[in-house]
């Protein structure tokens, strides 16, 4: 059981990693039972202090795990609010994109945007209410745009979006998913679909070149709660794979543990290589 010094040493290391942005020590803490809503004494969120000292990739952590977008510290400030008043472009983006409240807050997010001439930032370009649906993990994730990790836009076009697996132990998984909400192959639009074929040929070159895979594996279920937006499972087929990992056994690599996964680094130095090459 921990003791208060135990705790409030805790939950001043987890304050640390918000402002400096170390997301995986930050992810271990919530996964072992922080909050993601932790409080500092002057009312500061964790989604404040990551958002205010500019650390996107913590920001897309808390927001995925929940976090109150909305909460405001003891002054009445709002973490889109600060991130307006630092000119935080992307995180400002992030935020708008996971539903904060403009009008929260004192001041605002629409009054610090006026003062600071940004109110350009709280315009997100308008999508049909068919093509998102809200909870779905593609879709959330395609809302953020720029304010994704490269890793999550390795590739991205009017109708496609392409990312490294998040859970995958094998470099170069990739998942491409479309744009808009749809379940199924021909519920495609024309266009998304005619783009495909040349995406998935392009993407395993760059594979193939990049990682040294002799041909991918291309794979579609979308069966999984809240993964029933379609996506495509491309995954490079290394020399010297084993038996027990090929043909569908490849799936062995997916869904691993967070010590087994590729990590974020690796996937977003291998995403800017894969973006380069498919150019």
């Amino acid at each position: 059981m921990l003791t208060p010094d135990d705790h409030d040493r805790i939950t001043a290391l987890a304050q640390e990693f918000a402002r400096q942005g170390r997301t995986d020590d930050l992810r271990e803490f919530i996964e072992h039972g922080l909050s993601p809503d932790l409080l500092d004494h002057d009312g500061n969120s964790l989604l404040m202090l990551a958002a205010y000292h500019g650390q996107a990739e913590t920001v897309d952590l808390l927001i995925g795990l929940g976090a109150d977008v909305d909460a405001a510290n003891q002054r009445g400030q709002t973490p889109i609010a600060g991130t307006l008043f630092k000119g935080e472009d992307a995180i400002t983006a992030a935020l708008l994109a996971a539903g904060a409240d403009l009008d929260a807050g004192t001041p605002s997010a629409r009054a610090a945007a006026a003062m600071f001439g940004r109110e350009h930032l709280l315009a997100l370009p308008a999508r049909p209410a068919e093509a998102v649906v809200a909870g779905c993990f593609a879709c959330d994730n395609t809302a953020r745009g720029e304010a994704l990790p490269i890793r999550e836009r390795i590739v991205v076009t009017e109708h496609w979006r392409v990312a490294h697996a998040f859970d995958a132990s094998l470099p170069g998984w990739l998942i491409v998913a479309p744009m808009r909400h749809v379940a199924a192959l021909d519920d495609l639009p024309p266009a998304a679909a005619d783009e495909l074929g040349g995406m998935l040929h392009r993407l395993t070159a760059a594979l193939r070149h990049e990682v040294g895979a002799v041909k991918t594996y291309v794979m579609l279920f979308a069966e999984a709660e809240g993964f029933e937006h379609l996506h495509i499972h491309l995954v490079p087929r290394m020399p010297q794979q084993p038996a027990d990992a090929m043909g569908p056994k490849v799936f062995r690599h997916l869904g691993a543990s967070e010590a087994d996964r590729v990590p974020a680094e690796e996937m977003d130095r291998l995403a800017t290589v894969l973006a380069n090459a498919y150019r």
